[in-house]
């Protein structure tokens, strides 16, 4: 069975999508997404840090995201 790492399922969000809010919320709460993205480095970390930064306007986080560990 084929899985997506949490950068992939990133980049398949539709960002101009009226769900695009919550499908991040939802992705940036999982355990999985929070375990790997403790893992990323170099160009993948760069990516992630623009692409969340590009989201910032569009997403308010009502409550806090979990601490990573």
């Amino acid at each position: 069975m084929f899985s997506l790492t949490p950068l992939q399922q990133l980049r398949r969000l539709e960002k101009l999508s009226p769900q695009f809010p919550d499908q991040l919320t939802g992705l940036l709460r999982e355990r999985g997404y929070q375990d790997d993205v403790t893992n990323l480095q170099g160009e993948d970390l760069l990516w992630l840090i623009g692409y969340l930064d590009d989201a910032r306007p569009r997403v308010a986080f009502a409550n806090p995201l979990p601490k990573l560990a």
